[in-house]
């Protein structure tokens, strides 16, 4: 049944114009910013560092990555079709599952295929090249960055089954991506010991390879992941109990 429903919502997913268009922005923001950094690249002036591969990703095209996680779930509400999609499979949760897993697939996927294409433009155009197949950093971001960002796709539709809004569910996870956490560290004597658990703080940490000074950044990972199925999980068990 899932299975059915997944190729149900890739129909419908690749009918969609505006699915294409963010999925290529995914592709450009990343390659593109690669390849003018390492065309800017020299032996006199280096430019060109893998960081900026993953940088640009995280920055620009993980927040792509977030909105189509959104959509996928919100636009059907947007348009009052979601009623019509429970009538033909009644046990919601699957439909959550169905449109969970796709997405997952898709953005692990994607992001593995932006990186490969990114580390080969970067090498062929830089002066330094920093031979990709062998590097260290790289290595550890082809992995990294598709985990992440299927850990980011269930973060955020969690969140969209709980607030069916595509307008809503976008403001809320890039707000709390970019701003509120760090808002959060400034509260007097609490604030640090929240910030300490945020997700987001957590998510960056193992991200970047950066522990925190009392756990490691698998337990980051942990962390994110917790919060991210969490919501997922309570959007599952809401969307079964109210009405389409």
């Amino acid at each position: 049944m899932v299975v059915r429903n997944m190729l149900a919502e890739w129909t419908k997913l690749r009918s969609t114009a505006s699915f294409w268009w963010t999925s290529a922005l995914i592709l450009v923001f990343t390659i593109g910013w690669t390849i003018l950094f390492a065309s800017l690249d020299s032996a006199d002036a280096p430019s060109y560092d893998p960081m900026l591969v993953t940088s640009s990703y995280s920055t620009f095209s993980l927040a792509v990555v977030m909105i189509q996680a959104i959509m996928i779930v919100t636009t059907e509400y947007r348009f009052k079709v979601s009623g019509t999609n429970y009538q033909v499979t009644p046990q919601r949760w699957e439909v959550a599952v169905a449109k969970l897993l796709l997405y997952v697939i898709i953005s692990v996927v994607l992001s593995f295929v932006t990186l490969v294409i990114a580390y080969v433009a970067g090498d062929l155009i830089a002066a330094n090249p920093i031979d990709w197949t062998e590097n260290e950093f790289v290595k550890r971001s082809l992995w990294v960055l598709p985990l992440c960002t299927a850990a980011v796709v269930v973060f955020c539709q969690g969140i969209s089954w709980l607030i069916r809004q595509t307008a809503g569910a976008v403001s809320l996870v890039l707000v709390w991506w970019l701003i509120l956490e760090g808002m959060l560290a400034m509260i007097p004597k609490v604030g640090d010991k929240i910030f300490k658990y945020a997700p987001f703080n957590n998510f960056n940490q193992f991200l970047n390879d950066t522990p925190n000074p009392d756990w490691g950044i698998w337990t980051s990972f942990g962390i994110f992941a917790a919060f991210a199925f969490g919501f997922w999980i309570i959007g599952v068990i809401v969307l079964e109990l109210r009405d389409a």
